[in-house]
């Protein structure tokens, strides 16, 4: 049940129910999973699946996928919308961006589009194949695609499946980004190139360091491990840098991180000082930006709370999970605290005198 939906408080009570009179559970609520109840509950069905990236819509709603096999629509309240079919595959490129009034997804290698007026239940159509890497962003209906056995970036018309050529680049692609003016920012092996028009743009390469960059306004925003967003000016330079999260030698100072966050799979400017974030568990958040204290601020997690290796509930009323800990009385969408910084949980938690937590758990392979 826990590997498949949600967080059940009736899940909660069972685990003191050796210590508690003989009586009916109750399911009095749900937290971990947006929704609230029935259709609306946020549900990653089938096994957990990293982000792609969320995409807001004209109506202010936001799509991710949530969970292997499944793209999920959401409220920015957290309902589920709507869900849609996608195929069970997956690897460390998947991303999703959107065309106008397309959805383009690039899942294993394959891209396929989606209509943003889709009915719920309805799947994605495959337009193009052998892809490495799909831009976040696009230019008159048009993505941006390396495909590496061509060593070539090229334009995608997302309405025909066509390409056309736009550079050769003399090191590996690892991510693209389409500006509004059809400039294509290409990232890769610590630099980034720029094309406008298929020309080379003056003044490039420069050094880029970060993951999945992507441009909103002046700002360029990057992703790294324990949570960590940076923000960077227009010549790449830390503005102020980290902004979210941070660890590892990432900079001097401290900042909040959330585990599911993790690594960053996409960002997206939702409206004023509020954008959403997804990561390696495929939860989207919304973020609060502080522009006092120049950082983000977790304010609204959107999903399902899926795959746990364990759970346990102290006198408090904490409730401890991988993902952090969130209390009884927490609405469904309430983001998680700190707790551990991404624990690798090996068996059930075990709380001693209702308020010391015992885990076995590791944090790294070697």
């Amino acid at each position: 049940m826990l590997q498949r939906s949600a967080l059940l408080l009736f899940a909660l009570l069972a685990l003191l129910a050796d210590s508690l009179p003989a009586a009916d559970l109750t399911r009095v609520g749900v937290l971990g999973n947006s929704g609230e109840s029935a259709e609306s509950l946020a549900t990653f069905p089938g096994e957990t699946a990293a982000g792609i990236g969320p995409v807001l819509d004209d109506d202010r709603t936001l799509w991710e996928r949530g969970g292997l096999g499944q793209l999920n629509r959401y409220a920015l309240d957290g309902r589920l919308l709507a869900s849609f079919e996608l195929p069970a595959i997956s690897d460390h490129n998947d991303l999703m961006t959107r065309a106008g009034e397309w959805l383009v997804l690039r899942l294993r290698g394959a891209i396929y589009v989606l209509p943003l007026a889709a009915q719920s239940g309805a799947q994605p159509e495959l337009l193009l194949q052998n892809v490495d890497v799909l831009s976040f962003g696009s230019c008159d209906g048009r993505v941006a695609v390396y495909q590496k056995n061509e060593n070539t970036v090229a334009w995608l018309d997302t309405a025909t499946g066509k390409t056309t050529p736009i550079a050769t680049p003399e090191f590996s692609v690892q991510s693209l980004f389409v500006e509004a003016d059809g400039t294509v920012d290409v990232f890769g092996e610590g630099q980034v190139q720029a094309w406008k028009d298929a020309r080379p743009v003056a003044g490039f390469p420069k050094e880029f360091r970060g993951e999945r960059p992507q441009k909103f306004g002046r700002y360029w925003y990057s992703h790294g491990w324990h949570g960590t967003i940076h923000r960077l000016n227009e010549q790449f330079e830390p503005d102020p840098g980290v902004v979210l999260g941070g660890a590892s030698g990432s900079f001097i100072g401290y900042l909040p991180q959330s585990v599911d966050v993790t690594n960053g799979r996409g960002l997206v400017h939702v409206q004023g000082n509020v954008f959403a974030v997804s990561g390696k568990n495929g939860v989207v958040q919304l973020l609060e930006w502080n522009a006092d204290e120049l950082r983000f601020a977790v304010v609204r997690r959107l999903g399902a709370l899926a795959g746990l290796s364990g759970l346990a509930i102290d006198a408090a009323g904490a409730i401890w999970t991988p993902r952090g800990s969130i209390r009884w009385h927490d609405s469904c969408e309430m983001p998680f605290t700190l707790g551990d910084r991404e624990p690798d949980i090996l068996a059930q938690p075990v709380v001693l005198g209702g308020r010391t937590l015992c885990v076995l758990k590791k944090h790294y392979n070697y």
